[in-house]
């Protein structure tokens, strides 16, 4: 009987046991059971290779689209696009063989200056007086970084000045500048032309100096000035002093290194000027010209 009686008492506990609910405060997750999952694969994606070719074909199949539906539309935005391109391939080029090439022969600090100098020179930027004062800088800052006063490039820069002065219609200021040049080019001819035979910068300042002087013939004889004896006096001189330098020339003959000679046909078409034609205007051509200016200087 004992034995029954503990047995039922056991299994009426046991059943309040399991049948008894967890405590409020407790957490439910700590009675639940945790069953192990296994990870989900991951989605395989393709090559670079194939999804690069993949955005190729997508764009080229919409470009196709866009342009059945948008022919001229696109057209025009294709040409705008191809010419942007040309140009940030050729701005470099440009900027390179023009704008700096250009200057090669000057020093960094003189180009500086002469590159405002043109700028200010410029109709669409035109400014005489920042142009003139760099003009004047660029010769001073050629000076002092040593360059040769009777170079092609310096001389140039003072053509240059005078040149944007006639462009200004002072022509006053022109011949001044051109007078200062040729005095001081006639002053080196004299003093050092005979030491400068081989390298031929005897033949390149004395080729200048005629070309000076034939510059403010037609200068002198502009509505402007008028002053006909002065215009006469410059170009004969420029005739005459290239026939005496031919005439020597054919008599010494050419020293080694001394350059080519203005031809006939250079000096001829050079005094196609308006008031040579008139003054001379007897002779129907340039090389009769020539050989009247030629005879007047053998005698």
């Amino acid at each position: 009987m004992l034995s029954r009686i503990a047995c039922r008492a056991t299994l009426r506990s046991a059943q309040r046991f399991s049948t008894a609910k967890p405590p409020a405060t407790a957490n439910a997750r700590t009675f639940a059971t945790k069953l192990p999952t296994r990870p989900r694969p991951r989605p395989r994606l393709p090559p670079p290779s194939s999804r690069a070719g993949r955005r190729h074909g997508s764009t080229v199949e919409g470009a196709k689209i866009l342009f059945k539906r948008h022919p001229i539309s696109m057209t025009v935005v294709s040409a705008i696009i191809l010419f942007g391109f040309g140009v940030l391939l050729y701005a470099p080029y440009v900027y390179h063989y023009y704008i700096v090439g250009a200057f090669h022969n000057f020093p960094e600090p003189v180009a500086k200056k002469l590159r405002r100098a043109l700028y200010y020179s410029q109709e669409n930027s035109l400014d005489p007086k920042l142009a003139i004062k760099y003009y004047r800088e660029t010769l001073a800052a050629a000076d002092e970084e040593g360059m040769d006063p009777f170079s092609d490039e310096v001389l140039g820069v003072k053509f240059q000045l005078a040149s944007f002065f006639e462009k200004l219609q002072n022509h006053q200021r022109a011949i001044d500048i051109l007078e200062i040049v040729r005095r001081d080019c006639l002053r080196w001819f004299d003093e050092f032309g005979d030491k400068h035979w081989n390298d031929g910068k005897r033949t390149r300042v004395l080729g200048k100096t005629i070309g000076i002087s034939v510059k403010l013939g037609d200068l002198y004889s502009n509505p402007y000035i008028k002053d006909t004896e002065k215009a006469e006096e410059k170009l004969v001189w420029a005739v005459e002093t290239v026939l005496r330098e031919k005439m020597r020339r054919e008599k010494e003959g050419v020293k080694e290194g001394e350059g080519d000679w203005i031809t006939d046909q250079e000096m001829g078409a050079s005094m196609e000027g308006k008031f040579y034609s008139i003054r001379l205007g007897c002779f129907p051509t340039s090389s009769f010209r020539i050989g009247y200016m030629e005879r007047k200087a053998q005698r």
